[in-house]
């Protein structure tokens, strides 16, 4: 029989499980066949602590699987969970398993109080004792455990380590620049932003929380979706924390994070998007100098201004973009985040001279935003798909906002 899984959840307290393993029990590394492999690019396995197969003979079985799917040269990804201690499977010595597995293993992604039990057992039956029926994050220095165990695990082998820490959000460690060489297909093709990092990333506030089922799941599924799309390792955070936010404000797990993904598909911004990047860009690029030729002019640079403004509008009526505006029923609107300097706000320089050239096809909301708070306010902004179209950078940023 198939294995199932009831979760239970109710106001206040955290999610119930009643589980049925069935089949997965006799799970073995030849269910994954090299037919199932091709194509694959990111190979992503959960729960081996849940299937006993597996992991008799120190994980013999396991490692063979995954063995054979990274001799295809694909990126593997592993899931964990935590299995009950009164059961064979709670008995498992899982440190010497994860020294054979994990230089095997690309993104490691267990929980903190499952790494705990891993590498220190004993310690872990201990805080359960005392924490009883309460959170045993509630009763450790969870910071200073994530830290020390991610190191721990990265040690074993693998690149990534994220560890999902209930309250606390998620910690990411990731190994140095010559460890990435062997990561596989799914590799970002830029590593600026990913190795050798250190990131704690809090969770997205919530008004309300309705049940927690499924949110270390759908964390997971946003960054690996942020991974794949060629995100840096901070931004991919940030996705990984919307979206289990999402999650944690249903009792279903799926249908919200449906709903925002279509709601945001149907959005205007997502439109404008799919007419086309070059013409975002271009149009971009033209503000972008536009107000960098500007802010150089000074007080008493007009001349300079304009002739900005006159080689920004040419680009814009490139024939292209034109018909492309032309042909909908709304105007193009860009969104520009700056802050404001000694002489004046941008937006008082510009906002008039670039409506006189452009017209109403494309309409360009100037926001300013304190410099004091710009940066993070940039990176929550873009990590949860909300940020400007345009917008002023400094140079050091370049490596955490592009990856």
């Amino acid at each position: 029989q198939s294995s199932a899984s009831v979760a239970i959840a109710l106001p206040g307290k955290d999610k119930m499980t009643l589980h049925s393993r069935g089949a997965s029990q006799l799970f073995k590394a030849a269910d994954i066949t090299d037919e199932m492999l091709e194509g694959v690019k990111l190979f992503h396995f959960g729960y081996p602590p849940s299937m006993k197969y597996l992991v008799e003979n120190e994980g013999e079985e396991l490692e063979d699987l995954l063995k054979n799917v990274k001799s295809k040269g694909i990126t593997i990804s592993l899931d964990m969970s935590l299995p009950d201690l009164k059961t064979f499977l709670g008995h498992v010595n899982w440190r010497p398993i994860l020294q054979r597995i994990l230089p095997y293993v690309d993104l490691f992604l267990p929980s903190l109080e499952e790494s705990i039990f891993f590498l220190h057992r004993e310690d872990y039956v201990e805080m359960v004792r005392k924490a009883g029926a309460n959170n045993l994050l509630d009763y450790i220095d969870v910071r200073g455990m994530a830290e020390k165990l991610a190191d721990e695990l990265l040690e074993m082998g693998g690149t990534i380590v994220m560890l999902k820490c209930g309250h606390e959000g998620m910690y990411l460690r990731t190994a140095e620049k010559e460890r990435w060489g062997n990561m596989g297909k799914a590799a970002p093709n830029s590593l600026n932003g990913w190795y050798d990092r250190k990131i704690w990333q809090k969770p997205v506030k919530v008004k309300r929380i309705l049940s927690r089922t499924g949110a270390g799941d759908i964390a997971i599924a946003g960054f690996l979706s942020s991974f794949l799309h060629e995100d840096n390792a901070k931004t991919a955070l940030g996705i990984a924390a919307w979206a289990a936010s999402i999650c944690i404000q249903s009792y279903d797990t799926i249908v919200p994070i449906k709903r925002v993904v279509k709601q945001k598909r149907r959005s205007r911004r997502y439109f404008k998007m799919k007419r086309g990047l070059a013409k975002v860009t271009a149009i971009g690029l033209c503000v972008s100098m536009l107000i960098s030729l500007a802010g150089c002019s000074g007080g008493g640079g007009s001349a300079t201004t304009d002739k900005a403004a006159e080689k920004a509008a040419e680009a814009v009526t490139d024939k292209n973009i034109q018909s492309e505006a032309e042909g909908t029923q709304e105007p193009i609107e860009l969104t520009y985040w700056y802050w404001e300097d000694e002489q004046g706000t941008i937006e008082n320089m510009l906002k008039d001279k670039w409506e006189a050239y452009a017209g109403d096809r494309i309409k360009v909301n100037f926001e300013s935003v304190p410099s004091s708070s710009f940066h993070d306010k940039l990176i929550t902004a873009i990590s949860t798909g909300t940020g400007p179209d345009v917008f002023i950078c400094k140079p050091m940023w370049a490596p955490e906002l592009y990856g």
